[in-house]
């Protein structure tokens, strides 16, 4: 996907994986690239590896956990059919929006 601003994306987030997935070194894998950089991680690895322009080597960043854990209760919500509650939406929108504004603060 290309975004407004330039950026790319790559990502491989299927369901349909072998069932040892959850081992494998690129599952749910994410690449964000632009003309200055790009960002790699993947849902089984502890690192985020930033190429920046200009940089000979990569900047190795380690994961932080977060508080909730969101693909879970993703997995659970499709297994039981549960729907979202109007909390966990409204938290959803607010994350995905305060993401946005930092993106939109620090890429112009």
């Amino acid at each position: 996907a290309r975004l407004e601003n330039g950026a790319s994306i790559l990502a491989d987030v299927s369901y349909s994986a072998p069932s040892q997935a959850f081992s494998m070194p690129t599952y749910w894998e994410f690449r964000f690239w632009c003309e200055k950089g790009m960002i790699t991680f993947s849902y089984t690895d502890d690192k985020v590896i930033i190429y920046k322009d200009g940089c000979d080597s990569p900047i190795i960043a380690e994961k932080t956990p977060c508080d909730d854990d969101w693909l879970c209760d993703f997995i659970r919500q499709i297994e039981t059919r549960e729907r979202l509650s109007t909390e966990n939406m409204l938290k959803s929108c607010e994350t995905a929006l305060k993401i946005q504004a930092v993106a939109d603060k620090n890429g112009k």
